[in-house]
This record gives C-alpha cells, sequence and structure tokens, in this order.
C-alpha cells in the first residue's frame, strides 16, 4: 500500500531542492533552476521570491549580478548569507576546532585548540566547545540569535540518529548525548556525525563530477578511516555510524591500536603508527600525544633517500590499506576511490602495496583500486562536511510560502 504524499510536504521538498541546487552549484539563474530541479518555471519563480522576500535568498549580488544571453539578462540568485549562521566543531585526538559560516557558506572564522584530550572529562569537552564557538561568533561579530544549528564531526562511532558519541580515540567518554548538551546551551538543533563520514558528505556536494553517488573517501591521518557513499547517500549502520574500516583486523594479535585491539589497519596505517614503527618502539604501546603532520613530511623525506625504516613502514601501512580495500569491495563493488589526509604525501610509497593487494581477484573479477582525487586537507572537507550537512538539515525544516501564510492567518 503507497503512502499519501501531502500537498505541504511536496512544496516543502520543492522548496529543498531549489536550495539545495544553488548550495551545490552556486548562483543560479531561474531558468537554470527550473532545468536543474524539474520544477516548471513559474513554480521556480514562487519558490524564489518566496525566499527573496523572507530574506534566504538575494538576487543583488556583486559583479555576477545577470547572466548574458540575447534578449532580457537573467538575474543571478544565491543564499543570503546574512539571513543565518551554522557552526561546525571537530574534535579529533589532541584537537577541538570550530568554525562559523553563514548561510551562503562562507567561512566566517575559525579557531583550533591543541591540546591532550584523552584525560577530558564530558563537561569539559562541552566547556570547550562553547567556549569555541562563542569566541568565534564574537570574532566575525555573529551572536548566538543569529546562529541556526550547530554540527559536529568527531573522530569516533556515533549513533544513527547523530545525538551520541558512543566510543571515541578523542576521550575516555561513552554514550555522551553531545547533541542535546549544545542544544541545551545554545537553543538550536545540533547532530553528531563521524568525521569519515562528513568527508564523504562534503564530497556528494561539491564533487559529484568528480566521483558521482557511488564512492568511498578514505581518510589517511593520525586515525584510518573510511566514508562510503552509494547513491549519493552515507552508508552507516542500523545503530551506529558503523564502516570502522580503520579497525579491520589486518594482523591477528598484531600491534596495538588506539581502539584497544590489536592488529587493526589503522596499528599500522596511522601516522602515529608509521612514527612508532620507524622508531622502531614497542608496538604494544600507544603513546597520546598531540599529533604533528611534519613528523610525517619528514618520514617521507628520508623514504625518499633510502630504503630504511621509513620506507619500510610506509609499504606496510599501503599494505594494511590495501588488505582492507580489498575486503571491503569484496563485500561491496568496487566504487572509485578519493584519498584524504596527511598521509597522501606517501601515496607512493604505499600505491605499489595498495595494488598488489588488488592483484588477488576474487572470484576471477579483475578489480583495480580507481583513485579519482586526492585531498591533502582532510579537516577542511570535514569543516565542509559537516557546514553543508546542518545547512541541508536547517533548509529542510524551513516552512514554505503557505504554511507561513496559514500559521500568520491563526488557522
Amino acid at each position: 500500500m503507497s503512502g499519501i504524499v501531502r500537498q505541504d510536504d511536496v512544496r516543502r521538498l520543492n522548496q529543498f531542492g531549489l536550495l539545495r541546487a544553488l548550495r551545490r552549484h552556486g548562483p543560479l539563474s531561474r531558468t537554470a533552476l527550473s532545468s536543474l530541479t524539474g520544477l516548471s518555471p513559474s513554480t521556480v519563480t514562487v519558490i524564489t521570491n518566496s525566499l527573496i522576500e523572507r530574506g534566504l535568498l538575494t538576487d543583488r549580488l556583486p559583479e555576477t549580478a545577470t547572466v548574458n544571453k540575447r534578449g532580457r539578462p537573467q538575474v543571478l540568485i544565491a543564499p543570503d548569507g546574512n539571513y543565518a549562521t551554522v557552526a561546525t566543531i571537530r574534535l579529533a585526538r589532541g584537537v577541538v576546532e570550530t568554525a562559523l559560516f553563514d548561510y551562503a557558506g562562507r567561512e566566517l572564522g575559525r579557531r583550533e585548540l591543541r591540546r591532550r584530550t584523552l584525560s577530558l572529562a564530558p563537561e569539559s569537552i562541552v566547556r570547550l566547545m562553547v567556549e569555541l564557538v562563542d569566541g568565534v561568533a564574537e570574532e566575525a561579530g555573529r551572536g548566538r540569535a543569529n546562529l541556526v544549528r550547530i554540527a559536529v564531526a568527531v573522530e569516533g562511532i556515533v549513533d544513527s540518529a547523530g545525538r551520541l558519541l558512543l566510543s571515541t580515540p578523542f576521550a575516555d567518554v561513552h554514550e555522551m548525548d553531545i547533541a542535546s548538551l549544545l542544544e541545551a546551551e545554545f537553543g538550536v538543533s545540533a547532530e553528531v556525525m563521524n568525521d569519515c563520514n562528513a568527508v564523504a558528505e562534503g564530497l556528494t556536494w561539491t564533487a559529484p563530477e568528480a566521483s558521482g553517488e557511488n564512492f568511498a573517501a578514505l581518510l589517511m591521518a593520525n586515525g584510518v578511516g573510511l566514508g562510503l557513499a552509494i547513491n549519493g547517500k552515507m552508508l552507516s549502520g542500523p545503530k551506529s555510524s558503523g564502516m570502522e574500516f580503520g579497525h579491520m583486523i589486518y594482523k591477528p594479535g598484531g600491534a596495538l591500536c588506539r581502539c584497544g585491539r590489536h592488529g587493526c589497519i589503522e596499528a599500522y596505517a596511522g601516522i602515529y603508527a608509521i612514527r612508532r614503527a620507524v622508531a622502531g618502539q614497542d608496538p604494544n604501546v600507544v603513546i597520546e600525544d598531540v599529533p604533528e603532520n611534519d613528523t610525517l613530511v619528514d618520514i617521507v623525506e628520508k623514504a625518499r633517500r633510502s630504503d630504511g625504516p621509513e620506507r619500510q613502514a610506509l609499504k606496510e601501512a599501503g599494505r594494511a590499506i590495501g588488505n582492507g580495500l580489498v575486503n571491503l569491495f569484496t563485500l561491496f563493488d568496487g566504487v572509485p576511490l578519493i584519498m584524504a589526509g596527511a598521509s597522501t604525501v606517501a601515496l607512493d610509497f604505499m600505491m605499489d602495496e595498495i595494488r598488489a593487494a588488488f592483484a588477488n581477484q576474487s572470484f576471477g573479477r579483475e578489480v583495480e583500486p580507481d583513485i579519482v582525487d586526492v585531498y591533502p586537507d582532510a579537516p577542511k572537507l570535514m569543516r565542509q562536511g559537516a557546514m553543508l550537512k546542518a545547512l541541508a538539515a536547517y533548509d529542510m525544516s524551513l516552512p514554505d510560502q503557505v504554511e507561513l501564510v496559514v500559521e500568520a492567518d491563526g488557522r
């Protein structure tokens, strides 16, 4: 039995579709919006005029205000940055970062705090997040009244509802209701997402030409993780964010991982693990520190000069990653790969090992690692993904023009 589609739901979805097109493609004319969304020109005109009147969109853009075509110039429309702000927060081991974005998706300011985080209590984590958000907002000249949503990208496992931080190497906390704590403080909706999913989320908006709707975003940094997009949506488990790629077992009983288990992919491919192997440290010990990417750059430079422990550690990282990708593509069809993170500077040392892992055919099928793009700055992608997720959620919550009229009439 098919469900009944309510007319107000259709109107709201049409409104959201227009906003989504503008966020994905940038300023557009009404004609282009009609072509991209499949909505009639009259429907596009009604919706955009309503959104302009309400202050969400603007047709007064500097420089590129019109499209030069024959006949009457076409006015470009875009989200109005002054309408609202959203905040993003990134939690990773050794790092707490927040950024503020306007309604057009432009970054207004950012703050990053580097410190040892493993011993932080839940109340200390919340206090740090609140102080950073307020500090960035004050610097940007935007108060709390302009804030409409908060999105948190965290290194760890979150529940599928986007509310709870279930487990993380960031701090010794479990089932922390970050969303509710932030909502109580700021009075706006908040959500929590896995940092790898935040990377993939941003790429579904900004890089569809390179990857399409099906791709894997592999995070290669101090931690190792993966966000998997299938048909344009992030894949997750029924209860949690799932896809803990870095904690798939590579060598049973092997080196200690930050998660507490032995032999994980991350225990060989994370920056901390590579440093540990190069230094000849005890593989059963993980030393908490604030990760510095400069150390990896130094390791890569030494690996280029000679076949020493640096080169061997990077090759081992490649073997671990390749093994995990082959296992992943045994469960799912092969999809384009997007590599992100500081460790991408060492890809040339890892690729031979990754390809060697793929050389072992599964049921006679040849699968090649298809790398379509590389992004060294993973934190930028996380901010971008969290920001776009927050804006999309807010856009979807907006009433349409008819709902506003009904509400105003009190009926």
